[in-house]
Formats: C-alpha cells, sequence, structure tokens
C-alpha cells in the first residue's frame, strides 16, 4: 500500500524515535511504500527547535520525506499557529496514498485533506490525536480562539470523512471526544509506541552502554530524560534521590536543561558524584541508554521516551495521573507525591531484586500493547 504520513499539526524530526520516527519505520519494514510530508519545523543538534529549508529527501526513516513551507497568504505572524501549507494537495495527488495518516487534530490544513478525500472516497483517513487538557487550549486565546474557533471548526468540517481517530492516551480521548466533538465510535486507543529488542540486541547494548558509563551490574541506573523543565519535578526527584544512602545508586539525566531548572541542576549535580549529566543525547544513545537502565523516573509531566522506556524492559515510576495507569501493572509505580520517591529508592537499596521482575513486566506489557510491529497492523486494518 501507499502510505502518507502527514506531520503538519507536529512536528518531524529526522533521526529520532518519536511515534512519527517509528511508525514510518515500521510501515517501511512491513514492505509499504511510504512518503512523509512534513512541515519546515526540524530540531538541532542541542534540542532547539529550528526551521529548515523547503526540500524533498530520502529520509533516515525509509521514507521519502517533503518538507513544505507554510500558505504564503496566511500572514507570518501567525502561521505557525493557523498550519496552513502550500502544496500538500498536490504532493498527494502524486503519491496516489490508499492510506493518509495525519498526525494531530489541530491544523487548517485539515481543509486540504477534507477536499482530498471528497475528490479520492476511497483513500482511508486516519487522524490521530496527542492533545488533551494538560498541553492544548490551557490560557483564554489559545482555548476560545485557537482551538474553540479555528481548529475545532476545521475538525469538524472534516470529521464525517474520518474513518478513525487514535488517541494516544486516555486523556487524549477524552479531549478528543469532550472538547472536540468526536463521536466515540471513531475514536480508539492508539498508544505511542516503541521498538521491541530481541534478548541478544538488548543484552549487548545494556552491556556495552554501561562499559562506556563505568556502571557495573551490581548498581542501580535510575534513568530521567527529555527536556527537563520545572514541569518534569527533576529538582525534586534529584533531592530524593540525595536522600537515600547508598553508593550502588546512579541518577543519569540525558536531555536538555531548561532555563529555569538549570543553575539548580547544575549545582545539586555537583554536589553528588553519583549524579550524572549526559546533556542532549540522539535517538541510538538514548535506546543504548534505556537499554542500561534499571529504573526509569518520569515524576512530572508526561514524556514520549516513557513508552519506550517500557519497550526496553524498565521498571518505572509515573506521576499517578489517568494516562499513566495503563501502562503500570507490576511493572513500577505511581506516586502521588514527590516523597515517594525516597521511600521507593530506599526499598530498591535494600533490595534490588525486585526490578528484575518488574523489567519482565514490563516487556511483556510492552510486546501486549506498545510494539509497533502491532500497532502498525491496526493502520492496515481500518
Amino acid at each position: 500500500m501507499n502510505i502518507a504520513h502527514l506531520c503538519l499539526s507536529c512536528f518531524y524530526y529526522d533521526g529520532f524515535s518519536y511515534q512519527e520516527n517509528l511508525l514510518v519505520q515500521q510501515n517501511v519494514k512491513d514492505g509499504h511504500n511510504v512518503q512523509v510530508i512534513a512541515s519546515t519545523e526540524s530540531i538541532d543538534s542541542n534540542g532547539r527547535i529550528t526551521f529548515v529549508q523547503k526540500s524533498s529527501y530520502m529520509g533516515g526513516d525509509g521514507a521519502l520525506v517533503n518538507r513544505v513551507p507554510y500558505n504564503k497568504l496566511v500572514p507570518k505572524i501567525i502561521q505557525y499557529k493557523i498550519k496552513s501549507y502550500d502544496q500538500v494537495f498536490t504532493l498527494l495527488k502524486d503519491f496516489a496514498p490508499d492510506i493518509i495518516y495525519f498526525h494531530g487534530i489541530s491544523a487548517v490544513e485539515l481543509l486540504s485533506i477534507k477536499k482530498f478525500k471528497i475528490q479520492y472516497p476511497n483513500v482511508k483517513l486516519i487522524l490521530d490525536c496527542h492533545s488533551d487538557k494538560y498541553n492544548s487550549a490551557t490560557n483564554f486565546l489559545s482555548k476560545n480562539i485557537l482551538h474553540s474557533i479555528i481548529y475545532r471548526t476545521c475538525y469538524q468540517s472534516i470529521l464525517p470523512f474520518v474513518d478513525k481517530v487514535f488517541c494516544i492516551s486516555l486523556d487524549t480521548m477524552d479531549f478528543a471526544i469532550d472538547f472536540y466533538g468526536t463521536p466515540e465510535e471513531k475514536v480508539e486507543f492508539f498508544p505511542l509506541g516503541g521498538e521491541c529488542l530481541e534478548d541478544e540486541e538488548y543484552f549487548d547494548l545494556r552491556t556495552n552502554i554501561r562499559l562506556d558509563l563505568n556502571i557495573s551490574e551490581s548498581e542501580i541506573m535510575i534513568l530521567q530524560t527529555g527536556k527537563i523543565n520545572a514541569k518534569k519535578k527533576a529538582i525534586e526527584s534529584i533531592l530524593q534521590f540525595k536522600k537515600v544512602n547508598n553508593s550502588n545508586l546512579v541518577y543519569v539525566i540525558a536531555g536538555s536543561l531548561e532555563e529555569d531548572v538549570k543553575t539548580e541542576i547544575l549545582k545539586l549535580i555537583s554536589s553528588d558524584n553519583r549524579i550524572r549529566y549526559l546533556g542532549w543525547v540522539d535517538s541510538v544513545r538514548l535506546k543504548g541508554l534505556l537499554c542500561a537502565s534499571d529504573l526509569y523516573l518520569q515524576p512530572g509531566s508526561q514524556s514520549a521516551t516513557m513508552q519506550q522506556s517500557i519497550c526496553l524492559r524498565n521498571p518505572i515510576i509515573l506521576d499517578n495521573v489517568k494516562s499513566h495507569k495503563p501502562f503500570v501493572d507490576g511493572n513500577g509505580w505511581l506516586i502521588n507525591n514527590i516523597e515517594d520517591i525516597y521511600r521507593i529508592l530506599d526499598s530498591i537499596s535494600e533490595n534490588s531484586s525486585v526490578l528484575s521482575e518488574m523489567s519482565k513486566k514490563s516487556y511483556q506489557i510492552a510486546i501486549n500493547i506498545l510494539d509497533y510491529r502491532k500497532l502498525a497492523k491496526k493502520i492496515y486494518s481500518i
């Protein structure tokens, strides 16, 4: 089949391990002809957003990538918010997709997709929703102008032509139904997934990365990743970690430190030689770190890396929110307050054998609901 992935409401960063990358990779592995139509938004080596030129090239995920510019008729000051683009309809017509997978539900460009679906009614159209009440429509203008009037009007216009709306979490399901007015029968839970490795590759990566980091198998490696800002609660987590008096615990941070926390975190790191900051890492390095770690820590706002950590057999500590509940079943902890981190780490430092069993349970959960080999089949069956 010809499958078009449209990353026009969201980003598409070459060489990373986000859903947009891994789903495209899986479609290619499954033998399909895949094309990505994406905005010019990209990311630099320090994890900062940047913009590239209009272009067409073979991407590292195995699919042809077409970077398209914003619609020139839209004033520059609001182009980034409106999300309307040039050439999308023409590119789709030339590609002749059997399936269009539009990542995100908040974009004026949905109107072009509606026009295409009307002209080519046999094309299957899937939208996915990454928006929820925590990350979208969080202030007056965003809620009452951008989402309520602009985005929702475009979305409601295309909704009769949509075959399925995939939602990445339970909170996004609520948002799609309650805020955007999606019929429940069109909505399906479609979590952010990951790559599940066979034993040989997993243990090879684990051994090599731990050797590189000089972390022995007797030590317990705790990993926190991503864009570290105040919402990630890294400062609070480090303070709880420092209370545990055990030299076998190692706290590794991989990601970018935002300005609101950078000074304080660097000060805390310098005060405890068990804490290591690796800076921003690419997807290959991150994959290795996730294999090497014994416990993935995400006590604050949600991160796309969490699902990949489960796929790579990590026990997890997560904030006790609705969207995390499907991923915790004997493989970690849902915490209600930051002090729980000290209690958990102190217990683990006395008896780390519990992590081995939790690791096995994480892998089983991943195989059942997070493996992109299984998730991709839902696309083909629409």
